[in-house]
């Protein structure tokens, strides 16, 4: 039971005692509980959401007989009379199970006191003593530590399970990977809990503000994960924490920089082969090649293109640099991104492009393909050189299956650039749904 006043659970000493039959960490599912069914043996029910990385804590509770479970005595007038926090009398509240407040202090703190690390660097340590290697994360956890760490748990179990199902930029060239090996950067357990002030940031004399809150733990970790999930409560809270918020402002600001001056680095291209997944003619191969070239000599400017892998000629990723007017943010470059897939006798007939990302088109003519790998996908046509030929172009989702092209095509800056044009006379300030689509999380569930 969590007080409705100040939000924080029962502390009484009934509580904190521990009953001989029943201390918490004693019972797991290999001896016949169900998981989720046990209310006091809440460090076994993390256990069976989270897996192998919390049964050291688990033991380590065990060990100490800590009993670490909700209140049986419910706050309520005829047991407790008030909150043993705030001194409210019991009134209003709710059931809630175990928060992150509560994780960290009662599990993390505790299995790292001796050696005073994160937890992530203990984990690191290894059994005996021996350094391990660590794991590079690939998702931001933004989110505040007073949602229900259970649902917590299930919420990222369900976004890597859909994440691993849609991995940008990788579109029909790898096979889905396994949510378990998805790994998220979460602070309680990144950052070290004896030495948090280190987290924040370098806030010396003379150092601004601003500077200082780029070299915090938080901004470090941004930049080196390739998205980020923002979790929400019942209540949003998270809008109202001030980390959350710089959090959510370098998403919007930050990434989407960084990722499209990541793509527009030139290619090497001496490393690129001739082998492809279609079998291209020695022609194509030839004038793949050359677009290729001129692309990296003339680069346009926000847009770019080139092969998904060096293994492969005929698929390629395409992005294009987005300017949009975002609320409370102002200008924010979002990088919006298609595939670009060739057949065997280009430049004869055009390429097929298919978007990550829905608009709507108001350029030409569309269409919904009632038939074929497109069936139900949305069809425009774009005016490539302005001289009547057509090429298609499908606004797919991140499948990223396209159709057959039709028309001819000049050259490929023409068809970057046209691709461009078409995308920013969609963009107009009234498509909030393009907005939206472009800038949310791939992904994500409703949970």
């Amino acid at each position: 039971w969590r007080c409705g006043i100040c939000h924080k659970s029962c502390c009484c000493e009934e509580c904190l005692e521990p009953e001989p039959t029943q201390e918490a960490g004693t019972r797991t599912q290999e001896e016949g509980e169900d998981e989720g069914t046990s209310e006091d043996n809440f460090a076994g029910e993390v256990v069976g959401q989270i897996g192998a990385v919390f049964a050291d804590i688990e033991r380590k509770v065990a060990e100490e007989k800590r009993a670490w479970r909700i209140c049986f005595n419910r706050f309520k007038p005829e047991t407790h009379g008030r909150c043993s926090h705030c001194g409210a009398e019991g009134g209003p509240g709710r059931w809630e199970e175990r928060n992150l407040y509560e994780v960290v202090e009662h599990m993390v703190k505790p299995i790292c006191a001796q050696l005073r690390v994160s937890y992530v660097e203990l984990l690191r340590r290894g059994p005996e003593g021996e350094e391990m290697e660590g794991v590079k994360p690939d998702t931001f956890v933004s989110h505040w530590w007073g949602e229900e760490f259970p649902k917590f748990v299930r919420t990222l179990t369900c976004f890597a399970e859909a994440r691993s199902r849609r991995l940008p930029w990788t579109v029909c060239t790898t096979p889905h990977r396994n949510p378990k090996t998805w790994a998220f950067w979460i602070c309680a357990f990144a950052n070290n809990q004896y030495a948090i002030e280190h987290a924040l940031g370098d806030f010396s004399s003379d150092v601004t503000p601003r500077t200082a809150v780029m070299t915090s733990a938080f901004a470090t970790a941004l930049d080196a994960v390739s998205d980020v999930v923002a979790v929400l409560d019942d209540r949003a809270i998270i809008y109202t924490r001030i980390w959350c918020c710089f959090e959510l402002f370098s998403v919007a600001r930050l990434i989407p920089e960084r990722d499209l001056a990541e793509f527009l680095k030139p290619r090497d291209l001496t490393k690129i082969a001739m082998s492809s997944a279609t079998p291209l003619s020695q022609a194509a191969r030839r004038r793949i090649l050359a677009d290729l070239n001129r692309l990296q000599e003339e680069p346009i400017p926000l847009a770019a293109a080139a092969p998904c892998s060096d293994a492969d000629l005929s698929l390629w990723n395409g992005v294009i640099g987005t300017q949009m007017e975002v609320t409370h943010l102002g200008c924010v470059t979002v990088p919006l991104h298609f595939l670009i897939d060739f057949p065997c006798d280009y430049p004869l007939s055009a390429p097929n492009i298919g978007f990550s990302f829905e608009f709507q088109y108001r350029g030409g003519a569309s269409y919904v393909q009632r038939d074929g790998r497109l069936k139900g996908k949305l069809v425009i046509c774009l005016d490539v050189l302005g001289k009547g030929k057509e090429l298609e172009i499908f606004i797919a989702d991140e499948s990223g299956v396209v159709s057959s092209g039709c028309g001819n095509v000049g050259m490929m800056n023409a068809l970057i650039d046209k691709v461009k044009t078409a995308e920013a006379e969609a963009s107009n300030p009234d498509d909030k749904a393009m907005i939206e689509s472009a800038m949310l999380a791939d992904g994500t569930t409703s949970e």
